[in-house]
């Protein structure tokens, strides 16, 4: 790149100098290159910075800018040595402090050593905390417990912020700068675990006639029985105050308990009078056919079931002696036994629960032949052949039902091995026992072609063509009328076919009548001279020759006397 210096001398503008070389930077210096005259730096420094220093060269000079300053020699900066990535490093140590000046730098050594400020007793720290050196300071550490900061240590309550879980039955005692678990009244143990204490270990707990409960931290002293509960003492009960006790007796009392004295018949278990049962001996104490029963202080005998009194015996009751009142149930016979009955199912009967219950002779397989079919009966039972067989010669043999027609009378009977079926023919419908036509023309969708008629028959249909139509198997054609015979036309009408008819068209000369043609009088004679167009001034006469479809009229002048003849033709010819 080329760049313009001006150089001044004298205060005036001389010359203009040619910039003719680049700069680089030897040990911190910075030189330019110019080419000027001899001497230039004599003048304003060569017009280089104030800072900088200008040489002279050979026809040329050079600007430099000094140490601790960066530039192209006409303009110089200061370097900030102190700085991290500095273009100059400085001399520092780390522990000294580097300052920046104009072109230079200062610093307060090249060697510091860390002061021990908690050695030397230089800090100031808050109670119930410790001082702690850190490289050029110091810090203080709240102890263990507490937390703040450099000037206040309080105490940490680790039972209100949770941080301790204590054993189960303990509560969380905090204390300065530490925390406790204190075991619960009853339990003793540490800060890991808390047990019960057994108070009932020790026999002086609870007082005389009492015992004492052991209960999870506490214990209980509870009365003997007998006893009740007076000052810390146990006092015996007076039991016979209660005159509800020693029925069938005199109550006693005795030091935490009674006795009973008791009556005759009553014998006494301590604490009440107990029936005497007078039953339990082996000795009988009543008579035969009766039951001893104890009561209260005594005993009974009265007679077992199916016995009477009778004095002093218990005689036999026959509950069988009155047939219209038996004992016994349905189906059954009343035999009298000693002191009961019996009652047996009659024949086909079996017991069931309290009364008798017919027996299914037919769940044996074998009661009845293997042809025949088992049909239990109250009490008994019937063999028989089944439905569509009849007994012959001790063997169930097939009844031809056909024999007696159960089928109508259109319908066709087949016998099959124990049944029959009935069918109705084709062309009929119903099950067979009746048979109704079926009219094909109502049920089928097109039994015949759409040129035919359909007629219904009993079990069918035929298909007849229409009128003018003739049957080629399932088709209708159309049939030519013309071709026979002119089709009954007039002699002097053309027949002409029509499909499903034809026409009869009487010949020019005739007239139509009302039988259109057809027949001996379909077509009517034209009188062709009673046309006032046809002879003018002459005389008509017309004639046909026999069954000729030609009208011949003859037109006759008298005067001058001439003949001429006009035939009329069928259109057709």
């Amino acid at each position: 790149m080329e760049r313009t210096v001006l150089v001044s001398i004298n205060s005036s503008l001389i010359k203009s100098v040619a910039l003719v070389g680049s700069f680089a930077p030897i040990h911190g210096l910075s030189f330019k290159f110019l080419s000027a005259p001899f001497g230039a730096c004599q003048v304003q420094n060569g017009g280089c910075h104030p800072v900088a220093s200008c040489n002279n060269l050979p026809g040329s000079f050079s600007c430099a800018c000094p140490p601790g300053t960066e530039g192209d020699g006409f303009d110089c900066q200061d370097v900030n040595e102190c700085e991290l990535n500095s273009t100059q490093s400085n001399n520092c140590s780390d522990q000294a402090v580097c300052h920046n000046t104009n072109g230079s730098y200062s610093y307060n050594g090249t060697h510091c050593e860390d002061i021990d400020e908690c050695l030397t007793g230089n800090f100031t720290c808050p109670d119930n905390s410790n001082c702690t050196n850190t490289e050029g300071n110091y810090t203080c550490v709240c102890d263990a417990g507490f937390s703040g900061n450099s000037s206040l240590c309080l105490d940490i309550d680790e039972c209100a912020l949770g941080l301790i879980q204590c054993p189960n039955f303990s509560n969380c005692v905090n204390t300065k700068g530490s925390v406790m678990c204190s075991c619960w009244h009853g339990y003793q143990g540490n800060d890991t675990y808390c047990e019960d204490i057994d108070e009932c270990l020790d026999n002086s707990t609870c007082p005389l006639q009492s015992t004492c409960i052991n209960t999870n931290g506490s214990h209980e002293c509870v009365c003997n029985e007998g006893f009740f509960g007076l000052n810390d003492s146990c006092v015996d009960i007076n039991e016979c105050n209660n005159t509800e006790l020693c029925a069938n007796g005199t109550c006693m009392n005795s030091v935490g308990s009674y006795y009973c004295d008791c009556f005759k018949g009553f014998w006494s278990n301590g604490t009440e009078c107990v029936d005497m049962d007078e039953c339990s001996s082996n000795t009988s104490v009543c008579q035969n056919h009766s039951t001893c029963v104890n009561t209260p202080g005594s005993f009974r005998c009265p007679c077992n079931d199916g016995f009477l009194l009778n004095g002093a015996e218990c005689q036999d009751v026959d509950e069988c002696q009155d047939p219209d009142d038996s004992p016994c149930p349905e189906h059954s016979i009343c035999n009298n036994t000693v002191g009961s009955y019996l009652c047996p199912c009659t024949p086909g009967y079996k017991p069931f629960s309290l009364g008798c219950e017919d027996i299914d002779e037919c769940k044996d397989n074998t009661t009845c032949r293997s042809d025949q079919v088992c049909t239990n009966l109250p009490g008994s039972y019937n063999c028989s052949c089944r439905t569509g067989y009849h007994e012959k010669n001790y063997t169930c043999v097939d009844t031809d039902e056909c024999e007696k027609s159960p089928c109508d009378p259109l319908a066709r009977c087949w016998n099959t091995p124990g049944s029959f079926s009935c069918h109705c023919p084709f062309g009929f419908s119903g099950n067979g026992t009746f048979c109704k036509d079926v009219d094909e023309c109502v049920v089928l969708t097109q039994p015949c072609h759409k040129l035919a008629n359909c007629y219904n028959t009993p079990g069918s249909y035929i298909c007849q063509c229409k009128s003018g139509y003739l049957g080629a198997g399932p088709l209708c054609v159309d049939f030519d009328e013309c071709q026979q015979d002119n089709r009954r036309c007039h002699f002097a009408a053309t027949c002409s076919n029509r499909i499903g008819s034809f026409k009869c068209s009487c010949s020019q000369g005739w007239n139509t009548t009302k039988d259109k043609g057809h027949g001996k009088g379909g077509c009517l004679d034209l009188d062709e001279c009673l046309s006032s167009t046809l002879c003018k001034q002459s005389i008509c006469s017309t004639f046909c020759p026999f069954q000729s479809p030609v009208v011949i009229s003859v037109c006759e002048s008298v005067f001058p006397f001439s003949v001429w003849v006009v035939l009329s033709f069928p259109s057709s010819l």
